[in-house]
């Protein structure tokens, strides 16, 4: 999948203007290694959805992004349940699923 992100010290940040192919490890590497306060990680799920997540120091706030009518969910999460979406993003799991299973509610909207 195509990634972007911010944050991560072993490279530099990649543009969401530019993302790059990623396989999952890669990708949960990635993430767990985003330490600092506003780093941030962005997958390309499809031409039309963003699944986004941003490092809120005790917290991340996670966002699903519909890239055609600007709609968004949002939520606070803990870092367990932003790994499994990302599981459940690599599997090609629809976010709806993976959501009730882990008891997630989004606010929903838009830009």
């Amino acid at each position: 999948m195509k990634i972007f992100y911010s944050g991560y010290w072993k490279t530099e940040d990649v543009d969401s203007q530019h993302p790059i192919e990623a396989d999952h490890s890669t990708t949960i590497d990635i993430f767990w290694n985003l330490d600092d306060e506003g780093s941030f990680l962005g997958v390309k799920v499809n031409e039309e959805m963003v699944f986004q997540v941003i490092n809120n120091k005790n917290s991340w706030y996670a966002e699903i992004l519909n890239t055609n009518t600007k709609e968004i969910q949002y939520s606070n999460l803990d870092h367990e349940k932003i790994e499994k979406l990302l599981d459940g993003v690599f599997r090609n799991e629809k976010t709806g699923d993976v959501s009730k299973e882990l008891k997630i509610v989004w606010q929903k909207g838009s830009l």
